[in-house]
């Protein structure tokens, strides 16, 4: 379970700007390197817009064929990739209230929450975003 964070740092896999659910990075060095470009940009007579974006249940929204298509990408195969596809297939849930239990659905999307493996598997997801976004000359913080 360690091993993919591991090797998305070694391959520099993660944005540098990148800060959640990354070893030796929080919401304060996310705080700071965001106020730093920001003053920096003050410093050189530029102007500066923040938005913020809250992806609203990001981790159940994740699609499975783009995530292994990702974790292809990365070089992951075999055995691990066979690993990771089960992992995320054949999932079902239901719902339990007041004693009665609803009928079983299929989960075809979205990762287990509560899981360390749950978000790497989000910063694989969610890389081409900050990509993309860097494409229209936009500097890019992301945490979580």
């Amino acid at each position: 379970v360690q091993q993919l964070p591991q090797y998305l740092e070694e391959v520099a896999y993660l944005d540098p700007l990148k800060s959640g659910f990354r070893r030796g990075y929080s919401t304060e060095t996310a705080l700071v390197a965001l106020v730093d470009d920001l003053w920096r940009a003050r410093d050189r007579g530029y102007s500066s817009v923040l938005v913020l974006l809250d992806l609203s249940a990001a981790f159940d929204s994740i699609d499975h064929n783009i995530l292994l298509q990702r974790l292809e990408g990365l070089g992951i195969g075999g055995t691990v990739f066979r690993w990771f596809s089960s992992f995320l297939s054949d999932r079902s849930q239901f719902v339990l209230t007041g004693g009665q239990r609803s009928a079983a659905r299929p989960l075809t999307c979205g990762v287990p929450q509560g899981l360390v493996l749950s978000p790497p598997l989000f910063n694989i997801y969610v890389k081409p975003l900050g990509e993309i976004i860097r494409g229209f000359g936009v500097k890019f913080h992301q945490y979580a």
